[in-house]
């Protein structure tokens, strides 16, 4: 499995509640446009990984990296991303 992480200090929810130490795994595909409007953030889900979602990443599907600049990110503590809390 191929992805990026980045790590946030912290991570403060719309409940109030913040999240220490988050490192988020993520995978980008195709290139943003200059206006930056062109952006997919598709997250998985709960015990989902990063390439579960990759098959519906094609020139020939809906989810065309040519046209689209995609981020998948990975749902904290799947095993790619996690938090000290």
């Amino acid at each position: 499995m191929s992805y990026l992480t980045h790590t946030f200090d912290e991570i403060k929810l719309q409940s109030g509640k913040t999240i220490l130490n988050a490192e988020i795994a993520y995978k980008t595909f195709g290139n943003i446009n200059d206006n930056k409007d062109n952006v997919i953030i598709y997250p998985t889900w709960y015990s989902g990984f990063i390439s579960d979602n990759e098959w519906l990443i094609s020139e020939d599907m809906t989810l065309n990296p040519n046209k689209y600049f995609i981020i998948i990110i990975a749902m904290i503590n799947n095993g790619q991303s996690c938090s000290s809390n």
